[in-house]
């Protein structure tokens, strides 16, 4: 069944070559009991190893069945250990964290055996070696002679055709090793048992041939006595298996529990590693979020990373419906109609005191006035102050409440007359903002909107076939709105006289010819009268000499020409997780958008791009430093674990199988880990703490980051895995176990 023909084994070390044994020639066959003896460093245990699958030869041939093994790959090694080789060791082997029934188990699912195939055979083995009842003990409580019959059980349950023992009773008491003999003697009526021991007059009793060994070589060997004939000549070609996925997760996970400290600390180097990369990661996003969203914009004062700016694409109205259909999508906070409100200044002032704002429609306000109320009338002004800004700065509000203001909108000529204006209420607000709001009334409302489509239209004036355009330096043919002048007319400068037959302008037509981005249109006005240099107070109820030269119109007229509707307007986000959602549902309605946040300039330019890729480059660095670290710790306390693989090996587990049962051990770890920081951001969330660490991770992290975060610790679980299984298994099971 066994034969060796000139077989030999060699050691090198350091450019040294020693000898384990050579030329080596034996025989052996089934129902033999072989004890090899010997002095110490004679080669014996060598020669058994080698019979084993446990080391490689150098030099001859060694068959199994009539096969030859000296062209053997390791994993056809592992195969051969899995087929034909049971090992009981003097040190046992055991894995102590394991029940004595786990022990013997372990052997069948070596061999992919079926758990409902072999439970009772495992029980049966139990029974003949006497630990039926201890078969739920954990090994590492049992006695020497209680561990070796634990050792025999599971070489006995595996079913191969040789067994081979290390002086099996080298740690036994005298009465503990007479059964042990007298076991492996019971064995060995089928199988073939070969022992190696240093007391044959233990042995001799039982054994039927016995070899001797001196200095490498065999200088004996003797029948005892003649073995018993065995007509069984299997060549264990049914007990070929490999380890099930099924038990693999069975192993893995009972790897990870059976040893609490280990588990302990893999737990809390694994919960340390996955919260400091989320706190690394949280915290990357945030600077640079913040620094994202902190920048300015040429054409937008209001840079809100909130702001969406939409347009339709056919630049045609947005109608209140189209509001309706906006504020219906998923994410979208509130409308501001007339967005060019937000990125005008508007400016309230007395020679005491100023407040400067956002101009906003009373209808919008939330809350209550500290004092006073909304606006009822069409000069009267709400405003909103930010506390920090404006109240330690500028005493109490109350006094706003007293006197007039005059009011300024940058909005072009139409608007540039001064507007008397008197604050109706006013409420505080905790906005981190340098300016406040201005609430107004719908009347005034409505003509600071006509003021806007007048910024960003051209006006032309005919005037009996004369061309009129506004100047740049002064109010000359610049239409403003007042409400003293009667609908369908305007009042003129005398220098219109000129442009009609008898130098006579009154009574006569012209044409205001407008155009812009979205629309043009026109108005037919009647000139209603002339003023003239010397009667330009009277006629126009006191205005300031500054207008001279301009054209007075109804203030209905006006907004005719410019109060056309809302042709640009903002939509604000509930929360900036929408962006993206409500930006494409936005362009799908048929609009136009631009995220104003996006499209801004950094403070700090490319120096402040400089800083973010040396930060990160850092952060990074340590994160790299971390893995290293953490890697080195895992792997110092995986070395405990350095035992039961090389048990699994000699059971007959592959290099690949022990891999996968590292990996699974590790990712259920991680899984623990990961799961422990999602438990504590879920009880933050849930309101039942706060801290500044679980906010930052809960308000920058996405559910896709936390998918990158686990998929990110996944691969550095994996490459620890497979970094330690490869520095566990890069030899022979030998010289694994020698590691141990």
């Amino acid at each position: 069944m066994l034969k060796l023909v000139n077989v030999s084994k060699y050691y090198y070390s350091k450019g040294v070559v020693t000898s384990g044994f050579s030329r080596v020639n034996l025989e052996m066959h089934r129902g033999e009991f072989i004890a090899i003896t010997g002095e110490s460093g004679s080669g014996k245990s060598t020669l058994l190893n080698v019979i084993s699958g446990l080391d490689s030869y150098e030099d001859g041939e060694m068959y199994i069945f009539g096969q030859e093994t000296s062209g053997y790959t390791e994993t056809e090694f592992e195969n051969y250990r899995k087929r034909y080789i049971a090992n009981i060791f003097q040190n046992f082997n055991l894995v102590n964290s394991y029940t004595v029934y786990q022990n013997v188990e372990l052997a069948l699912m070596m061999n992919g055996r079926k758990r409902k195939e072999y439970r009772k055979k495992i029980l049966d083995v139990l029974r003949q070696v006497g630990l039926y009842k201890f078969r739920n003990a954990r090994a590492s409580r049992l006695s020497g002679g209680q561990k070796q019959r634990v050792a025999i059980a599971r070489a006995l349950v595996k079913d191969t055709p040789v067994i081979v023992a290390d002086e099996p009773t080298g740690n036994l008491d005298s009465q503990s090793a007479e059964n042990v003999w007298e076991l492996l003697s019971s064995v060995a009526k089928d199988r073939l048992v070969v022992v190696v021991t240093h007391n044959f007059e233990q042995a001799e009793p039982y054994i039927t041939r016995k070899i001797t060994m001196h200095d490498g070589q065999v200088i004996e060997d003797a029948e005892i006595r003649k073995p018993e004939e065995v007509k069984d000549e299997r060549t264990a070609e049914e007990h070929e298996g490999r380890l099930r996925f099924l038990q693999k997760i069975r192993l893995g996970i009972r790897n990870t529990f059976n040893i609490v400290p280990k588990f302990l600390l893999l737990l809390f180097i694994f919960m340390f590693i996955t919260a400091a990369v989320s706190i690394f990661y949280s915290s990357t996003l945030k600077n640079n979020f913040v620094e994202d969203t902190s920048g300015y914009n040429h054409f937008f004062d209001d840079a809100d990373i909130a702001r969406i700016v939409i347009q339709k694409k056919d630049k045609s109205i947005i109608t209140e419906d189209d509001f309706s259909r906006i504020m219906a999508v998923p994410g979208v906070g509130r409308i501001v109609k007339e967005d060019l409100l937000i990125d005008r200044t508007v400016y309230i002032w007395s020679e005491e005191l100023g407040v400067n704002g956002n101009i906003v429609a009373a209808s919008e306000f939330e809350g209550q006035p500290e004092l006073g109320r909304l606006p009822e009338n069409k000069d009267e002004v709400f405003v909103l102050l930010p506390k920090t800004h404006y109240v330690a700065e500028n005493g109490t509000y109350e006094r706003l409440m007293k006197g007039s203001f005059t009011l300024e909108l940058p909005f072009g000529k139409s608007n540039s007359s001064p507007r008397i204006v008197t604050v109706c209420g006013v409420a505080l607000s905790d906005m981190d903002d340098w300016k406040g709001r201005l609430y107004v009334s719908d009347e005034l409302l409505a003509q600071i909107s006509g003021a806007i489509g007048d910024s960003f239209s051209k006006t032309e004036l005919n005037a009996n076939g004369h061309v009129l355009q506004s100047s740049d330096w002064d109010m000359t043919n610049a239409v403003i709105p007042v409400d003293w002048v009667e609908s369908g007319t305007a009042l003129v400068s005398d220098e219109w006289n000129g442009y009609y037959k008898n130098y006579r302008a009154k009574g006569k037509t012209f044409t205001v010819k407008i155009r812009n981005l979205y629309y043009s249109d026109e108005a037919e006005l009647l000139i209603k009268d002339v003023y003239t240099y010397r009667n330009f107070k009277n006629k126009t109820l006191g205005m300031d000499e500054w207008y001279r030269g301009a054209v007075f119109v109804n203030v209905d007229d006006y907004l005719a020409l410019f109060d056309k509707g809302y042709y640009q307007s903002s939509v604000y986000l509930s929360d900036f997780s929408y962006k993206d959602s409500v930006m494409t549902a936005l362009e799908d309605m048929g609009y136009k958008t631009l995220h104003v946040n996006s499209n801004t300039e950094s403070y700090g330019g490319n120096w402040a791009r400089l800083e973010r890729l040396i930060t990160t480059g850092m952060g990074a660095a340590l994160m790299v430093t971390l893995f290293l670290v953490s890697y080195f710790i895992i792997r110092l306390i995986m070395r405990s674990r350095n035992t039961y693989f090389s048990t699994v090996r000699i059971l007959g587990g592959t290099a690949s199988e022990c891999r996968s049962l590292i990996v699974i051990e590790l990712i259920t770890v991680l899984n623990l880990a990961y799961a422990a920081l999602i438990g504590v951001l879920y009880a933050a969330h849930k309101g039942y703490f706060s801290n500044y660490v679980t906010d930052t991770i809960l308000t920058y992290l996405s559910f896709r980051d936390y998918i990158i975060l686990y998929l990110v610790m996944l691969a550095v679980c994996l490459w620890i895995a497979l970094r330690y299984s490869r520095q566990l298994f890069k030899g022979s099971a030998m010289n694994t176990l020698k590691a141990v």
